[in-house]
């Protein structure tokens, strides 16, 4: 399985590009999200990992540079405090971290790609360190929990500085 991401700063999208389909976080991949934060993040009840929050993910099927545009966008809004979670930060302009839409394998598995970016400086003239993993989870009596996490094979990372 292949991932795509695009790591960078979020900015409004050109016009051209607004009739993108925008997918908006469920209940379920809220759910994921808090194992997921608390186990590879660090984030708790009373402190969200250091960096920002990128909330809106671009995804893209295949090459962007061959498309020239994103299939979808994701955005993760969840109820933060409900899942024992504190809320996300934006306090950060040379750190953040994102959670990607959760792929549904059925058979009560699924599994996130979870990225951590981080620039040297605020001139952003030097690329980002960028981290990432694929978690994958199983559903055991009505809880997710994780059954490992690794960085994917043959996936490409897009950097925006």
């Amino acid at each position: 399985m292949k991932w795509m991401v695009l790591v960078g700063v979020l900015m409004l999208a050109p016009a051209a590009a607004q009739d993108v389909p925008r997918h908006v976080s469920t209940a379920e991949d809220c759910e994921i999200f808090a194992v997921v934060a608390k186990a590879r993040l660090g984030w708790t009840a009373t402190k969200p990992p250091e960096g920002s929050f990128s909330a809106e993910i671009t995804e893209y099927d295949g090459d962007p540079a061959a498309t020239g545009r994103p299939n979808r966008t994701f955005v993760a809004i969840c109820p933060w405090k409900e899942l024992g979670l504190a809320e996300p930060s934006g306090n950060s302009k040379l750190k953040w971290y994102s959670l990607g839409r959760p792929k549904y394998a059925g058979n009560g598995s699924a599994s996130v790609l979870v990225s951590r970016t981080e620039f040297q400086d605020e001139t952003y003239s030097t690329a980002p360190r960028v981290d990432f993993e694929v978690c994958h989870l199983s559903k055991r009596d009505s809880r997710w929990q994780i059954k490992q996490c690794a960085k994917p094979a043959g996936s490409t990372t897009v950097f925006h500085p």
